[in-house]
Protein backbone atom coordinates (compact mmCIF):
# COMPACT_ATOMS: atom_id res chain seq x y z
CA UNK A 1 0.00 0.00 0.00
CA UNK A 2 1.36 3.41 -0.90
CA UNK A 3 2.09 5.87 1.87
CA UNK A 4 -0.50 8.59 2.31
CA UNK A 5 2.09 11.20 3.30
CA UNK A 6 1.24 13.20 0.20
CA UNK A 7 0.85 16.89 -0.31
CA UNK A 8 -2.65 18.28 -0.64
CA UNK A 9 -4.62 21.47 -0.39
CA UNK A 10 -6.06 22.40 2.99
CA UNK A 11 -9.64 21.17 3.18
CA UNK A 12 -12.43 23.62 3.94
CA UNK A 13 -13.17 23.58 7.65
CA UNK A 14 -10.39 21.06 8.32
CA UNK A 15 -8.41 23.30 10.64
CA UNK A 16 -11.51 23.87 12.78
CA UNK A 17 -12.22 20.19 13.29
CA UNK A 18 -15.46 18.27 12.73
CA UNK A 19 -17.58 21.00 14.29
CA UNK A 20 -17.02 23.11 11.20
CA UNK A 21 -18.57 20.37 9.04
CA UNK A 22 -21.69 19.44 11.01
CA UNK A 23 -24.57 21.88 11.55
CA UNK A 24 -25.80 22.31 15.12
CA UNK A 25 -29.35 22.71 16.35
CA UNK A 26 -32.51 21.88 14.46
CA UNK A 27 -32.26 24.34 11.60
CA UNK A 28 -29.80 25.36 8.90
CA UNK A 29 -28.80 28.80 7.75
CA UNK A 30 -31.24 28.64 4.84
CA UNK A 31 -34.16 27.94 7.18
CA UNK A 32 -34.57 24.20 6.60
CA UNK A 33 -35.39 22.14 9.68
CA UNK A 34 -35.53 18.53 10.72
CA UNK A 35 -38.33 16.82 8.82
CA UNK A 36 -39.78 13.34 8.55
CA UNK A 37 -38.83 11.53 5.34
CA UNK A 38 -40.35 8.21 4.17
CA UNK A 39 -38.09 5.20 4.67
CA UNK A 40 -38.64 4.33 1.01
CA UNK A 41 -37.08 7.64 -0.03
CA UNK A 42 -33.79 6.99 1.81
CA UNK A 43 -30.79 5.18 0.34
CA UNK A 44 -27.53 4.06 1.96
CA UNK A 45 -24.47 6.10 1.10
CA UNK A 46 -21.64 4.75 -1.02
CA UNK A 47 -19.42 6.71 1.40
CA UNK A 48 -20.51 4.68 4.42
CA UNK A 49 -17.27 3.40 6.02
CA UNK A 50 -19.09 0.74 7.99
CA UNK A 51 -19.72 -2.63 6.33
CA UNK A 52 -20.60 -4.86 9.30
CA UNK A 53 -23.84 -4.33 11.24
CA UNK A 54 -24.34 -6.62 14.25
CA UNK A 55 -27.72 -8.37 13.85
CA UNK A 56 -28.13 -8.54 17.62
CA UNK A 57 -27.43 -4.82 18.07
CA UNK A 58 -29.82 -3.97 15.23
CA UNK A 59 -32.56 -6.02 16.87
CA UNK A 60 -31.99 -4.26 20.19
CA UNK A 61 -32.11 -0.83 18.55
CA UNK A 62 -35.18 -1.80 16.55
CA UNK A 63 -36.99 -2.84 19.75
CA UNK A 64 -36.04 0.49 21.35
CA UNK A 65 -37.29 2.42 18.32
CA UNK A 66 -40.62 0.58 18.39
CA UNK A 67 -40.98 1.65 22.02
CA UNK A 68 -39.58 5.18 21.98
CA UNK A 69 -39.23 6.20 18.33
CA UNK A 70 -36.10 7.66 16.70
CA UNK A 71 -34.76 10.13 19.25
CA UNK A 72 -31.94 11.57 17.13
CA UNK A 73 -32.44 12.60 13.49
CA UNK A 74 -30.19 11.05 10.87
CA UNK A 75 -28.13 13.25 8.57
CA UNK A 76 -28.97 13.10 4.85
CA UNK A 77 -28.31 14.97 1.64
CA UNK A 78 -30.34 15.19 -1.58
CA UNK A 79 -29.74 12.27 -3.95
CA UNK A 80 -28.58 13.11 -7.49
CA UNK A 81 -31.91 11.77 -8.83
CA UNK A 82 -33.68 14.73 -7.20
CA UNK A 83 -36.24 12.45 -5.55
CA UNK A 84 -34.53 10.44 -2.84
CA UNK A 85 -32.08 11.29 -0.05
CA UNK A 86 -28.67 9.74 0.62
CA UNK A 87 -27.76 8.92 4.22
CA UNK A 88 -24.57 10.57 5.46
CA UNK A 89 -24.74 9.55 9.12
CA UNK A 90 -27.23 7.28 10.86
CA UNK A 91 -27.51 4.20 8.63
CA UNK A 92 -27.83 1.92 11.67
CA UNK A 93 -30.83 3.93 12.89
CA UNK A 94 -32.25 3.77 9.36
CA UNK A 95 -31.88 -0.02 9.20
CA UNK A 96 -33.34 -0.51 12.67
CA UNK A 97 -36.27 1.79 11.83
CA UNK A 98 -36.97 -0.18 8.68
CA UNK A 99 -36.86 -3.39 10.72
CA UNK A 100 -39.31 -1.81 13.17
CA UNK A 101 -41.66 -1.14 10.21
CA UNK A 102 -41.63 2.64 10.59
CA UNK A 103 -42.95 4.51 7.56
CA UNK A 104 -40.77 7.58 8.06
CA UNK A 105 -37.96 8.88 10.28
CA UNK A 106 -36.71 12.36 11.27
CA UNK A 107 -33.88 13.63 9.07
CA UNK A 108 -31.72 16.73 8.95
CA UNK A 109 -31.18 17.56 5.28
CA UNK A 110 -27.87 19.19 4.36
CA UNK A 111 -26.26 20.03 1.05
CA UNK A 112 -22.88 18.37 1.60
CA UNK A 113 -20.29 17.69 -1.07
CA UNK A 114 -18.38 14.40 -1.05
CA UNK A 115 -15.50 16.30 0.53
CA UNK A 116 -17.62 17.01 3.61
CA UNK A 117 -19.79 13.89 3.60
CA UNK A 118 -16.99 11.31 3.90
CA UNK A 119 -15.27 12.72 7.01
CA UNK A 120 -18.63 13.31 8.71
CA UNK A 121 -19.72 9.71 8.05
CA UNK A 122 -16.37 8.40 9.26
CA UNK A 123 -16.23 10.44 12.45
CA UNK A 124 -19.87 9.78 13.32
CA UNK A 125 -19.12 6.06 13.35
CA UNK A 126 -15.85 6.53 15.24
CA UNK A 127 -17.54 8.56 17.95
CA UNK A 128 -20.11 5.81 18.40
CA UNK A 129 -17.37 3.15 18.34
CA UNK A 130 -19.28 1.48 15.51
CA UNK A 131 -16.31 0.71 13.26
CA UNK A 132 -14.00 -2.28 13.54
CA UNK A 133 -10.27 -1.52 12.97
CA UNK A 134 -10.34 -2.62 9.32
CA UNK A 135 -13.35 -0.43 8.49
CA UNK A 136 -11.57 2.42 10.25
CA UNK A 137 -8.40 1.83 8.24
CA UNK A 138 -10.31 1.74 4.95
CA UNK A 139 -12.09 4.97 5.90
CA UNK A 140 -8.75 6.67 6.51
CA UNK A 141 -7.42 5.33 3.22
CA UNK A 142 -10.39 6.77 1.34
CA UNK A 143 -9.75 10.19 2.85
CA UNK A 144 -6.14 9.89 1.70
CA UNK A 145 -6.68 8.51 -1.79
CA UNK A 146 -9.99 10.13 -2.77
CA UNK A 147 -9.48 13.54 -1.20
CA UNK A 148 -5.73 13.85 -0.74
CA UNK A 149 -5.68 14.13 3.03
CA UNK A 150 -2.33 13.64 4.74
CA UNK A 151 -2.12 11.57 7.90
CA UNK A 152 -1.88 14.78 9.93
CA UNK A 153 -5.10 16.07 8.36
CA UNK A 154 -6.89 12.77 8.94
CA UNK A 155 -5.78 12.84 12.58
CA UNK A 156 -7.12 16.39 12.94
CA UNK A 157 -10.54 15.49 11.55
CA UNK A 158 -11.05 12.27 13.50
CA UNK A 159 -9.55 13.51 16.78
CA UNK A 160 -6.67 11.04 16.97
CA UNK A 161 -2.91 11.51 16.91
CA UNK A 162 -0.98 10.88 13.69
CA UNK A 163 0.79 7.78 15.05
CA UNK A 164 -2.57 6.12 15.77
CA UNK A 165 -3.80 6.89 12.25
CA UNK A 166 -0.58 5.45 10.77
CA UNK A 167 -0.83 2.28 12.87
CA UNK A 168 -4.46 1.70 11.92
CA UNK A 169 -3.71 2.15 8.22
CA UNK A 170 -0.86 -0.37 8.43
CA UNK A 171 -3.48 -3.06 9.08
CA UNK A 172 -4.37 -2.91 5.38
CA UNK A 173 -0.97 -4.49 4.63
CA UNK A 174 -2.24 -7.72 6.21
CA UNK A 175 -3.51 -10.54 3.98
CA UNK A 176 -7.25 -10.39 3.34
CA UNK A 177 -8.00 -13.43 5.52
CA UNK A 178 -6.14 -11.91 8.47
CA UNK A 179 -7.96 -8.60 7.97
CA UNK A 180 -11.20 -10.56 8.31
CA UNK A 181 -9.96 -12.04 11.59
CA UNK A 182 -9.27 -8.52 12.90
CA UNK A 183 -12.66 -7.30 11.64
CA UNK A 184 -14.57 -10.00 13.51
CA UNK A 185 -12.38 -9.69 16.65
CA UNK A 186 -10.77 -13.10 16.27
CA UNK A 187 -7.51 -11.15 16.46
CA UNK A 188 -6.97 -7.83 18.21
CA UNK A 189 -5.27 -4.86 16.61
CA UNK A 190 -2.29 -5.52 18.88
CA UNK A 191 -1.98 -9.09 17.60
CA UNK A 192 -2.24 -7.90 14.01
CA UNK A 193 0.40 -5.20 14.41
CA UNK A 194 2.81 -7.74 15.90
CA UNK A 195 2.26 -10.12 12.96
CA UNK A 196 3.09 -7.36 10.45
CA UNK A 197 6.73 -7.71 11.47
CA UNK A 198 6.85 -11.08 9.66
CA UNK A 199 6.24 -9.38 6.28
CA UNK A 200 5.53 -12.64 4.37
CA UNK A 201 1.76 -12.81 3.65
CA UNK A 202 1.44 -16.61 3.54
CA UNK A 203 3.36 -16.98 6.79
CA UNK A 204 1.34 -14.23 8.46
CA UNK A 205 -1.82 -16.19 7.59
CA UNK A 206 -0.44 -19.39 9.10
CA UNK A 207 0.78 -17.69 12.26
CA UNK A 208 -2.52 -15.79 12.62
CA UNK A 209 -4.42 -19.07 12.80
CA UNK A 210 -2.04 -20.42 15.46
CA UNK A 211 -2.35 -17.20 17.48
CA UNK A 212 -6.17 -17.35 17.41
CA UNK A 213 -6.34 -21.07 18.15
CA UNK A 214 -3.90 -20.92 21.07
CA UNK A 215 -5.31 -17.68 22.52
CA UNK A 216 -1.86 -16.13 22.64
CA UNK A 217 -1.25 -12.76 24.27
CA UNK A 218 0.05 -9.79 22.30
CA UNK A 219 3.42 -10.12 24.03
CA UNK A 220 3.60 -13.79 23.04
CA UNK A 221 2.83 -12.87 19.43
CA UNK A 222 5.54 -10.20 19.46
CA UNK A 223 8.04 -12.81 20.65
CA UNK A 224 6.83 -15.33 18.05
CA UNK A 225 7.09 -12.78 15.25
CA UNK A 226 10.56 -11.69 16.34
CA UNK A 227 11.74 -15.31 16.53
CA UNK A 228 10.27 -16.05 13.10
CA UNK A 229 12.08 -13.10 11.57
CA UNK A 230 15.37 -14.09 13.20
CA UNK A 231 15.20 -17.79 12.31
CA UNK A 232 13.77 -17.32 8.85
CA UNK A 233 10.41 -18.48 7.49
CA UNK A 234 11.40 -22.02 6.49
CA UNK A 235 11.69 -23.18 10.09
CA UNK A 236 8.10 -22.14 10.72
CA UNK A 237 6.58 -23.96 7.74
CA UNK A 238 5.44 -26.82 9.98
CA UNK A 239 2.24 -24.85 10.57
CA UNK A 240 -0.36 -26.62 8.42
CA UNK A 241 -2.63 -24.67 6.11
CA UNK A 242 -5.75 -26.82 6.27
CA UNK A 243 -7.01 -25.56 9.66
CA UNK A 244 -6.65 -21.97 8.47
CA UNK A 245 -8.86 -22.65 5.46
CA UNK A 246 -11.41 -24.38 7.68
CA UNK A 247 -11.42 -21.45 10.11
CA UNK A 248 -12.13 -19.02 7.27
CA UNK A 249 -14.98 -21.25 6.06
CA UNK A 250 -16.45 -21.40 9.55
CA UNK A 251 -16.42 -17.60 9.83
CA UNK A 252 -18.32 -17.38 6.54
CA UNK A 253 -20.85 -19.99 7.71
CA UNK A 254 -21.40 -18.01 10.92
CA UNK A 255 -21.92 -14.77 8.99
CA UNK A 256 -24.41 -16.43 6.64
CA UNK A 257 -26.36 -17.80 9.62
CA UNK A 258 -26.39 -14.37 11.28
CA UNK A 259 -27.77 -12.80 8.14
CA UNK A 260 -30.38 -15.54 7.85
CA UNK A 261 -31.59 -15.33 11.46
CA UNK A 262 -30.98 -11.62 12.02
CA UNK A 263 -29.15 -12.19 15.30
CA UNK A 264 -25.78 -13.24 16.71
CA UNK A 265 -24.74 -16.84 16.05
CA UNK A 266 -21.83 -18.82 17.55
CA UNK A 267 -20.34 -21.76 15.67
CA UNK A 268 -18.02 -24.12 17.52
CA UNK A 269 -16.57 -27.02 15.59
CA UNK A 270 -14.22 -29.84 16.49
CA UNK A 271 -13.59 -32.24 13.63
CA UNK A 272 -16.92 -33.40 12.24
CA UNK A 273 -18.87 -32.40 15.37
CA UNK A 274 -19.82 -29.09 16.91
CA UNK A 275 -22.56 -26.78 18.10
CA UNK A 276 -24.48 -23.81 16.72
CA UNK A 277 -25.79 -21.28 19.27
CA UNK A 278 -28.44 -18.76 18.18
CA UNK A 279 -28.75 -15.76 20.51
CA UNK A 280 -31.90 -13.74 21.20
CA UNK A 281 -32.37 -10.59 23.28
CA UNK A 282 -36.12 -10.55 23.90
CA UNK A 283 -39.20 -12.76 23.98
CA UNK A 284 -40.37 -11.11 20.78
CA UNK A 285 -37.14 -12.03 19.04
CA UNK A 286 -37.33 -15.60 20.36
CA UNK A 287 -40.86 -15.92 18.96
CA UNK A 288 -39.60 -14.51 15.68
CA UNK A 289 -36.87 -17.15 15.55
CA UNK A 290 -39.29 -19.94 16.43
CA UNK A 291 -41.60 -18.82 13.66
CA UNK A 292 -38.71 -18.76 11.22
CA UNK A 293 -37.79 -22.33 12.25
CA UNK A 294 -41.48 -23.35 12.07
CA UNK A 295 -41.52 -24.36 15.73
CA UNK A 296 -44.74 -23.86 17.67
CA UNK A 297 -45.08 -24.03 21.46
Amino acid sequence: MQSVEMSSKKKNGLGRGLGALIPTGNSLEDGRRVKNIPISALVASRMQPRTEFSPEALNDLSASIREHGVLQPILVRPHPDGIRYEIIAGERRFRASSKANLESIPCLVVDFSDEKALPVALVENLQREDLNPIEEAKGFLRLAEDQGYTQEQIAKVVGKDRATVANVMRLLKLPESVQEMVADSTLSMGHARALLAVKIPALIEELAYVVAKEGMSVRDVESLAQKTVQEGPEKKRAVVKTPKVEAAAEREIRRQLERRFGTKVDLNRSGDKGTITIHFSSTAQLNELLGFLKISI
